[in-house]
């Protein structure tokens, strides 16, 4: 996937592609640093003395040991753009250990380095040492801030992508809601019970229209809203319904097992529209008549329970005629993984005689509380 920042387009990064990057980009840092101490600022030493030449690789690659342990170090913190004042406080601290670190690897070098003296006395006076860690510690701290920079940048670019999926997912669940608004079939069956109840039965024809202007207010007042009550979504649900009974009549039969309390809980809308959609549009095709559904809801330990069940079989998408089930229950699937990932549940369940979709919602953290 790409996401478009600016007017620049980045493609997505799974973990192994950023630690190569990192690894990669790093090494070639400390490269380019070798290159410019070498070549640019003490050219006639290092190029005109071997010693000179080793003792500069073997500092700067000991600094990019150091670089390494950083990282991991950052990466055990888990240090977020949230949490922007800790990471520079931290990234002093880790910087300033590095810095110490790195200076006893180059005092290390002094005795491993087969030209070296190794001088205690020249090494560990005190003005010395602490002259050279103040000239290795601003060099790992910019190194941290660049890194840090790099790391928040992604993961901005993760929670912007993320993001955007959720809102294209709501956006293609408000165009199937107003798809299932405009489904000629639909109108034309109200319109037609609707004008049929307008001699038989004025009042039940006006309760109906209402009823339909309802159902259409919905995805127009809703649909900047990710979230509503579970009450609100239930509403629009039982106006479908009671619409759809004046169609079918005796035909089909419906149950609401509602736990005082739930109703009140923050809901993804247009979540169970499509569920109930399609257990009428199949449910009619599988079972013996009246057709049943039981719409549940309650809550356990913070956790709403919502169960749609219909009576007749399930239909693969194979077997039917249209893609409406699998691209339904999918587009739910992906919209619950992105407002609620890790605290949800989906689960088809079929029963004798019976299809069922049950969902769990945790919403203690949830965008929606």
């Amino acid at each position: 996937m790409e996401v478009e920042i600016g007017n620049k387009q980045f493609k997505s990064l799974n973990e192994p592609d950023l630690k190569k990057n990192f690894f990669l980009l790093n090494a070639i840092g400390w490269f380019t640093i070798i290159l410019i101490d070498t070549f640019i600022v003490t050219p006639k030493i290092n190029l005109q003395n071997i010693e000179a030449f080793i003792t500069v690789v073997y500092t700067w690659t000991a600094g990019c040991f150091i670089s390494i342990l950083m990282h991991f170090i950052y990466n055990k913190l888990n240090l977020f753009p949230t949490r922007i004042y800790l990471a520079v406080f931290m990234a002093f601290i880790i910087s300033g250990t590095g810095a110490f670190l790195w200076d006893g690897l180059i005092v290390l070098g002094d005795y491993m380095l087969p030209y070296k003296e190794g001088n205690y006395t020249n090494n560990y006076v005190l003005t010395h040492y602490f002259v050279r860690i103040a000239t290795l510690f601003p060099i790992l701290t910019t190194w941290s801030f660049l890194y840090l920079g790099i790391k928040f940048f992604y993961a901005y670019m993760f929670q912007k992508m993320k993001a955007d999926e959720a809102e294209k997912e709501n956006q293609f669940a408000q165009f199937q809601m107003l798809r299932y608004q405009l489904n000629p079939h639909f109108l034309f069956n109200s319109l037609n019970s609707i004008r049929a109840l307008i001699k038989e039965d004025p009042p039940a024809a006006e309760k109906m229209i209402t009823q339909l202007s309802n159902f259409f207010r919905y995805s127009l007042t809703k649909n900047n809203s990710g979230f509503v009550t579970l009450e609100e979504e239930l509403a629009i649900v039982k106006n479908y319904l009671e619409i759809e009974k004046k169609r079918f009549e005796s035909k089909l039969e419906v149950t609401y097992e509602i736990e005082p309390g739930s109703e009140k809980y923050p809901v993804l809308n247009f979540l169970l529209h499509p569920i109930v959609e399609n257990a009428i549009k199949y449910g009619m095709q599988t079972t013996s008549l009246p057709l049943r559904i039981i719409i549940k809801s309650f809550v356990i330990e913070s956790a709403l329970h919502l169960s749609i069940k219909n009576s007749g079989m399930w239909i693969t998408n194979e077997e039917s005629r249209d893609e409406g089930t699998g691209t339904g229950l999918s587009n739910i699937k992906k919209r619950l993984e992105h407002s609620y990932p890790g605290r949800h549940s989906f689960e088809i369940n079929k029963p004798e005689g019976f299809v069922e979709i049950v969902l769990s919602i945790n919403n203690t953290t949830g965008k929606g509380g």
